[in-house]
């Protein structure tokens, strides 16, 4: 049986709508690629519709954030086939979850790939003005995908000396012919972070600062400064924080600040401290998956926040994230603590914002001993949410790094990030080692069935 969903993405060129606006296109019969792109407004339109899928509830709109809270310590509760073999370790390939995060990464990467693919044979009058732009979205997409699959399906960055482990397929042709598929085997962990710092990198160098809710130049340094952070690279990721927060502009244009309020990361669309979101209309609503996993309003949500997280977030009364961003109530004959990230209607899925550069900046300068910008970036930090003055950022190095580690599972819990977190510390993630082959998902049946060269991850081992 030959399938593999990520063939199925040439379908948005057949929609009409703005260039500039990120709706909703519907899908439609699949048309050769040579007759789909044929002008500026295709690639437009193929890169909208690479952005929808990209907010998908298995991606940025819902199992990211999913994933990464109940692998770890954060997140708890929901009793599904798929979450259930999360919350135990027992995955198999027929992870259902796992399935569509890996398919819907793969259509965005296709999407991309084809537009990446066609740009040289589009002359119609507008793209020599636009092509540099075309380019760096096509290429932002595609490594940001590569980036977060590689996170959930491989083995971590530093578990291995020259990180040879088996990463994924790095697919960087559009595929238009399932009976033409490339059977690629899984590139190593090392290839695929080189890819995507390669993409991320290019992509800086051709977005513009600023681009109507879509990926910037700033985007871009922002996410090559996760990228290197991730690798414990701090010399790199300091340099690609300390350009963001230096100089770069919110996802509105402006230069970036700090909310007053915590809330209005989750509540104010492109807000001041935004760099990057996924963007939500009446038409596509990128915080779906989110709203279904988390929102309070007229539902008990599927996940909620484990004891060790909610006692952390509700310990200091000063604490406006305690006291903004989560509701404790009695479910049955339980307590139990839900956030307040996600109760908004058609609100934005955040992906980047100043407070995580910030907190990059404040751990990359301090493992650099440049304990004084480590220490002022903190400060930033801590004054937006216990109030200004009120908790002092430690000066010794070990009770600075700390501190920047404490404060940043309490900024940044339910957004893709703690179990990326404890991989990166090379610390236990419940109960088992760092490295261990149990906390990957399985490559999952939709490859295994149409793939021959790829290998499946094993669960033995720790």
């Amino acid at each position: 049986m030959k399938k593999i969903s990520v063939l199925l993405t040439l379908t948005a060129l057949l929609a009409s709508t703005a260039c500039d606006e990120l709706v909703d296109i519907k899908p439609q019969n699949v048309i050769p690629e040579a007759e789909a792109v044929k002008t500026t407004a295709d690639l437009q339109k193929l890169l909208i519709r690479a952005y929808s899928a990209a907010q998908s509830g298995a991606l940025y709109g819902g199992n990211f954030v999913a994933f990464s809270e109940m692998l770890a310590d954060n997140a708890t509760g929901a009793n599904s086939f798929g979450f259930s073999q999360i919350q135990s370790f027992s995955f198999t390939f027929f992870n259902p979850d796992g399935r569509s995060t890996w398919t819907d990464a793969y259509n965005v990467v296709n999407l991309a790939n084809t537009a990446i693919d066609r740009m040289p044979e589009v002359n119609d009058g507008d793209i020599a003005a636009q092509r540099d732009r075309l380019r760096g979205e096509a290429l932002f997409l595609r490594a940001a995908m590569h980036f977060e699959l590689v996170r959930f399906f491989a083995l971590p960055y530093g578990a291995r000396p020259t990180n040879s482990q088996p990463g994924i397929p790095l697919r960087l042709q559009s595929v238009q012919d399932v009976n033409n598929i490339q059977k690629l085997p899984r590139a190593t962990v090392q290839e695929v972070y080189a890819q995507v710092l390669k993409d991320f990198t290019e992509a800086a160098s051709l977005l513009p600062a600023t681009n109507s809710a879509r990926a910037t130049s700033w985007a871009a340094k922002a996410y090559l400064a996760r990228v290197y952070f991730q690798m414990n690279d701090f010399q790199n990721a300091y340099a690609q924080a300390n350009d963001v927060v230096s100089n770069g502009l919110s996802g509105a244009g402006a230069r970036l600040a700090l909310n007053a309020s915590v809330l209005n990361r989750y509540r104010t669309k492109n807000s001041p401290e935004s760099i990057f979101e996924m963007q939500s209309t009446n038409f596509d609503n990128s915080s779906g998956g989110l709203e279904g996993y988390f929102r309070q309003a007229g539902n008990t949500p599927q996940l909620y926040a484990t004891p060790e997280l909610a006692a952390l977030a509700l310990a200091d009364p000063n604490d406006q994230r305690g006291r903004l961003l989560y509701n404790t109530r009695a479910v049955g004959a339980n307590q139990r603590t839900f956030t307040t990230r996600y109760d908004q209607v058609n609100q934005n899925a955040p992906v980047l914002h100043l407070a995580e550069l910030l907190l990059i900046r404040a751990e990359s300068a301090a493992e650099l001993n440049n304990l004084t910008t480590a220490a002022a970036d903190l400060q930033r930090v801590l004054d937006r949410a216990y109030g200004a003055g009120r908790k002092t950022a430690p000066t010794a190095k070990a009770d600075l790094l700390a501190q920047i580690r404490a404060e940043r599972r309490l900024e940044m819990a339910f957004e893709n990030n703690r179990v990326h977190e404890l991989k990166r510390l090379r610390q236990p993630v419940r109960g088992l080692p760092w490295d261990c082959p149990k906390l990957l998902f399985f490559i999952p049946d939709v490859e295994i069935n149409g793939n021959p060269a790829i290998e499946q991850n094993q669960s033995a081992g720790c």
